[in-house]
């Protein structure tokens, strides 16, 4: 028997006629209140996590000593305004054994939004890590898994000091006081002055960045392994002395003559 509309002869009586033609309006907009509400019954409404996070090491090594993971959600923009947000976690990994971070409801602007999420990464050995991924909404038995590789700081440097010695080789084959010259002089000077600056702002992030998270009954060793590792490298960069100068870094050392302004100030 076919359905007859409300109203109609034989059909459902119309008990409003008078607004009966307001009818297709008003079960339009229950269903998108209804859908607008959905959220109430959602679990994963807000929320983010777990985290799973591996760590990898580029050279295959499974260093003694942890690495600290610094999670913080970093939005900017609309969802950003207001003040904290949230999700702000510190944890130690060894390479290769996951790390669960925790659930938890971000407090944003758009709730079912991808939030973004940044992951710092610090080893004495290692140079630093800053990844920074989007993450929607998930139910709690199903968990984001990410993996973090992480560079040998010798890896890094190594590949800085390689360009400058082409750089340099390069700059041989110009003629002095050309635009050519200039702009290559400019970038060798700077790439000699990054392998200081990767060294100085290494050791500084080992200080104030990782021991403070690393328990004192591992901090000593910690100290023991990489203090001489460290202040043999930085003593075998001559731009560790250069301080914030790039254009005139080079000139300066040849004035020092090989004495030093700045010392090695231990981790």
């Amino acid at each position: 028997m076919p359905l007859l509309p409300l109203g109609a002869p034989g059909g459902a009586p119309a008990f409003f006629p008078a607004y009966r033609h307001l009818a297709r309006p008003l079960l339009l907009l229950a269903a998108l209140l209804l859908g607008g509400c959905f959220w109430l019954f959602d679990d994963s409404f807000g929320y983010r996590g777990p985290i799973i996070v591996t760590v990898e090491t580029l050279d295959g090594k499974v260093p003694e000593h942890p690495f600290v993971i610094d999670v913080a959600y970093t939005e900017v923009g609309s969802h950003g305004l207001g003040g904290k947000r949230g999700y702000k976690h510190i944890k130690l990994a060894y390479a290769g054994r996951p790390v669960t971070f925790p659930r938890e409801r971000l407090d944003l602007a758009l709730p079912n939004d991808a939030a973004n999420i940044g992951f710092l990464v610090f080893h004495p050995g290692y140079f630093y890590s800053y990844d920074r991924y989007g993450f929607p909404p998930n139910k709690a038995d199903k968990p984001y898994r990410i993996t973090i590789k992480m560079r040998p700081l010798e890896m890094v440097l190594g590949k800085v000091e390689k360009e400058a010695d082409a750089a340099k080789a390069e700059l041989a084959t110009l003629q002095a006081g050309t635009e050519a010259y200039r702009k290559k002089e400019g970038e060798y000077q700077y790439l000699r002055y990054r392998l200081g600056d990767i060294v100085g702002v290494h050791n500084g992030q080992v200080k104030r960045r990782y021991l403070p998270h690393i328990p004192e009954a591992l901090r000593q060793s910690v100290i023991d392994k990489y203090h001489p590792i460290l202040e043999a490298l930085y003593y075998s960069i001559p731009e560790t002395d250069c301080g914030i100068m790039v254009s005139g870094c080079q000139e300066e050392l040849k004035k020092k003559k090989g004495k030093r302004e700045f010392k090695y100030n231990g981790i």
